[in-house]
């Protein structure tokens, strides 16, 4: 490695460590609870290789199609950090994401080095993608991780597949599969790796017969969806039922992606859960504006055809965003197109090549230009990180977006019970029951907030009033039986929740049974 590269790693190491340090005070919140703090499968090692032998995920997220995960290495490496930080330490998770996060910059940096051969283009580029106030959603969260790593394996992937058309040398053609592989296993969305791959072939103008190299890398896709159908059963092979015809997701895709540029341009009032209407006529202003900036790339690739750095970007960029295309009706409880800052973080590789291209072409004022957008959005990102103190400060800094009518705000309820904040929780319960009255959401809340009142028999009328008892539930009524001393019914619920999900681990906890770290 050159003297220039060294310092080159180092910066941007420096730059990432400044940017989320203050994100080792973090804990754990939303579906860190689920993937981490009740997880069995990261505390054992004789449950350990379940994670390669079932979806443990959709237990704790869910059982609809759209749901179904297959990531066991993001759960490996839960199961290293447990043994790395003493158990469930959240400030030693942080610090795995942010060590993967600086990983990802620095491999962001070689591939843009060796595309282009400029260090000062693919620094910016780097340093950027380092600084950026989206990628808070992905690195400040500790169940982020499946996007740092699928990440980070596509990026490897890319670059030693880059190597191998350079030096021909096979170890890198073997190298970049391996990396496929592992990414596959870390997060579905690298199942559009081999169009990555293509776009390294096609910028360095490959021969026709060099693309049959492809072909390995969609034969190693297509044994992961078989995998995942083994696994997981035909809904494995799903994304989610789609509630809009071909054009109608291009549309609004299109319109997406007009909002995924402002948030790129402009990084303000960051938030989880972000969504956007639909688009409803041909004449919606989003989807003009999009068109139009379609129309502006598309021209400017034609008359920039050459340089394939330009070229890089704006291909890198559209295809990192496939995840947003294939799941943006994918969520009904938002009633509207759900777009997620977390999925740009991978194409966001893409958005700063070209953004490195215009602020390097404008010499010392480009380079100063790129010095004060990576302060600025570093002074962005570290106050995007207090969110993500606790499951409470990331609810006030994500429900003010969110109306009254969206029953995600059920996690309010919960969030504020765990506080004691019971007025809070039951005014949140009083909306739920305007919008949606007489369903199970309202049932589930309304019990919840009885049992942490310690008023367990009104706990246990409202749980059943929920017609289809799942595990949750039924590990509900168990608590609230305890509470009555009826030990009978408590065990009886205990042991029918653990029959729905041997695997919930305060079924396990609640039965005697000890599945801590061994």
């Amino acid at each position: 490695m050159q003297l220039n590269n060294k310092l080159a790693v180092v910066m941007l190491s420096i730059l990432v460590l400044s940017v989320y340090f203050s994100t080792l005070n973090c804990g754990f919140v939303l579906d860190d609870a689920g993937l981490v703090v009740h997880n069995p499968f990261i505390k054992s090692f004789r449950l350990l290789p379940k994670v390669f032998l079932l979806d443990s995920y959709r237990h704790w997220l869910g059982e609809l199609p759209y749901n179904l995960m297959y990531r066991p290495l993001q759960a490996l490496s839960y199961f290293l950090d447990m043994r790395l930080w003493g158990g469930l330490n959240p400030s030693g998770f942080h610090f795995a994401n942010i060590l993967f996060h600086a990983i990802n910059s620095i491999l962001v940096y070689f591939l843009i080095l060796n595309i282009s051969g400029m260090r000062k283009q693919a620094l910016i580029a780097g340093a950027l993608f380092a600084a950026h106030p989206a990628q808070s959603s992905v690195v400040s969260y500790i169940s982020g991780r499946a996007d740092l790593l699928s990440a980070m394996f596509m990026l490897a992937s890319a670059l030693s597949f880059l190597k191998f058309l350079e030096l021909r040398k096979k170890t890198f053609y073997i190298l970049s599969l391996l990396c496929a592989g592992l990414a596959l296993f870390s997060r579905e969305n690298a199942l559009g790796l081999f169009i990555f791959i293509l776009l390294m072939l096609f910028l360095q103008q490959a021969r026709p017969k060099m693309y049959f190299y492809v072909l390995p890398f969609l034969i190693l896709a297509a044994l992961y969806v078989f995998l995942r159908a083994v696994i997981l059963g035909y809904p494995g092979l799903l994304t989610h039922p789609s509630r809009l015809m071909p054009l109608q997701r291009l549309l609004n895709f299109s319109a997406i992606l007009f909002e995924y540029i402002k948030v790129l341009i402009l990084p303000v009032n960051m938030h989880l859960f972000r969504s956007v209407p639909f688009v409803q006529s041909l004449t919606d202003t989003r989807l003009i504006l999009s068109l139009l900036f379609i129309l502006g790339m598309s021209i400017s690739a034609a008359i920039f055809r050459k340089n394939k750095f330009l070229i890089f970007g704006l291909a890198w960029f559209t295809a990192g965003l496939l995840p947003a295309y294939l799941y943006l009706d994918g969520f009904p409880d938002f009633k509207q197109a759900m777009m997620a800052e977390s999925w740009l973080y991978l194409a966001t590789a893409g958005y700063f090549s070209v953004l490195a291209v215009i602020l390097s072409r404008l010499k010392r004022t480009g380079a100063l230009l790129a010095s004060a957008l990576v302060i600025f959005y570093a002074l962005l990102t570290f106050n995007c990180n207090k969110a993500w103190v606790s499951n409470l400060t990331l609810d006030k800094a994500t429900f003010k977006y969110i109306s009254r009518d969206n029953p995600l705000r059920k996690i309010l309820i919960d969030d504020y019970l765990e506080a004691g904040l019971y007025d809070q929780a039951r005014s949140e319960i009083e909306g739920l029951e305007k919008f949606y009255p007489d369903t199970p959401l309202v049932n589930i809340a309304q019990g919840n907030y009885y049992l942490a009142l310690n008023r367990p028999q009104e706990a246990i009328e409202s749980y059943n009033l929920v017609f289809s008892k799942s595990y949750y539930t039924c590990y509900k009524l168990s608590l609230a039986y305890a509470k009555l001393n009826n030990e009978n019914e408590s065990r009886a619920f205990s042991l029918l929740s653990f029959r729905l999900n041997p695997y919930f681990e305060p079924n396990l906890l609640l039965l005697g049974e000890n599945f801590g770290a061994k």
